[in-house]
């Protein structure tokens, strides 16, 4: 089963980290137990590069790169979103 976790339920301002570590936790423990999460990102407005980085890069660490995008899902992101979740992949993965 493919859970769908809405973004803009945490906030439509992803910009500390007490939220980016509440939605990574969010995340994480639906992956672990449906296997596969849709990610929501209809109405968030601004999501800071390094909330990203917490929540997105290291889910991807965590999980590998070919596992995260097989089982991490995004929709309904702005470009503006979608840059900067791709930064914080990124930046995650040559944090090593």
């Amino acid at each position: 089963m493919n859970t769908i976790i809405i973004i803009k339920d945490f906030g439509t301002i992803i910009s500390d980290e007490e939220l980016g570590s509440r939605i990574y936790k969010t995340i994480s423990d639906c992956i672990e137990e449906e296997g596969s999460v849709t990610i929501d990102m209809q109405d968030v407005k601004t999501m800071a590069t390094f909330c990203a980085k917490q929540i997105f890069g290291q889910l991807c660490k965590k999980m590998g790169q070919a596992s995260f995008f097989e089982k991490v899902v995004i929709v309904s992101a702005t470009e503006q979103i979608k840059t900067s979740i791709r930064v914080g992949i990124l930046s995650a993965l040559k944090d090593n």
